[in-house]
């Protein structure tokens, strides 16, 4: 889903809108991540009645934490 409407004025697709705050976040898991923006993503396409359930396939075993640095791993 690109837009939610014909009027919508953002140039982002609804998952990159979702995707994108969210990697601000250097606690969070790319499985957190994941999941985290497949609700953001439902959430914003069912406020123009819209059922869109992104798929996330993981096969990862540890924890990866996209953005997480030194200081915030101690914390």
């Amino acid at each position: 889903m690109d837009r939610l409407s014909d009027g919508d004025a953002d140039p982002n697709s609804v998952f990159t809108r979702a995707l994108l705050p969210r990697l601000q976040d250097p606690n969070m898991t790319l499985h957190q991540l994941a999941k985290q923006v497949r609700r953001d993503v439902q959430n914003l396409a069912s406020t123009v009645n819209h059922d869109q359930f992104p798929a996330y396939y993981d096969q990862m075993s540890g924890d990866l934490f996209l953005a997480r640095t030194t200081a915030s791993a101690t914390k």
